[in-house]
């Protein structure tokens, strides 16, 4: 199939059926092209043994462009898209750049974002409940806390007792280790 790796079994497959059989049949049984069997019969070694190609295998298309246009763009507004600034140095540079090249651009966006992009805010911040008395309670499984307020503020009605906040913490740590306290209020 194509763009997946040949497996080690799947060599030793192809081996044990080259025995008996064509390059062309025995490559259909292991699931793999007859390209990909001529390869394997002049290799020396399985795959996972061989060694991990580290090199480009073309030149890049952005390089010349990246570090003077697309990063200044990108710091005066690190949110923008890769299709936008493909249409943007397509619109400054016509006919060098088509299609192609957008998804080199969104690796190379999402790589720079990873590295040097502006920070995101924290999910799920703790929250500071003022006027809230909290009490320990082990009446619920995963219950870590009650808070009621001491005070209760008047609704409109003017029934204080109607009004009276309240906001429970669950602990999800014993169903879901390393989740955050979920935090309810009224």
């Amino acid at each position: 199939m194509p763009g997946k790796r040949i497996t080690d079994h799947q060599v030793h497959k192809y081996k044990q059926h080259r025995n008996q059989l064509s390059q062309v049949a025995a490559a259909a049984k292991a699931g793999i092209s007859e390209r990909s069997a001529r390869r394997i019969e002049d290799a020396q070694s399985l795959p996972s043994q061989r060694a991990w190609r580290n090199w480009r295998t073309r030149a890049d298309p952005l390089g010349t462009v990246w570090d003077s246009e697309v990063i200044p763009l990108l710091q005066t507004d690190a949110r923008l898209n890769a299709v936008t600034l493909l249409e943007e140095l397509q619109r400054r540079h016509p006919g060098q750049w088509d299609a192609s090249v957008l998804r080199t651009q969104q690796r190379r966006i999402r790589l720079w974002r990873a590295q040097s992009g502006i920070e995101r805010e924290a999910f799920g911040a703790p929250v500071k409940l003022e006027g809230f008395t909290q009490r320990k309670t082990q009446r619920h499984e995963g219950v870590g806390c009650f808070a009621s307020r001491t005070t209760p503020l008047p609704n409109e009605g003017g029934d204080p007792a109607a009004a009276a906040g309240v906001a429970l913490v669950f602990d999800l740590n014993k169903q879901c280790p390393g989740c955050a306290p979920v935090l309810f209020g009224t």
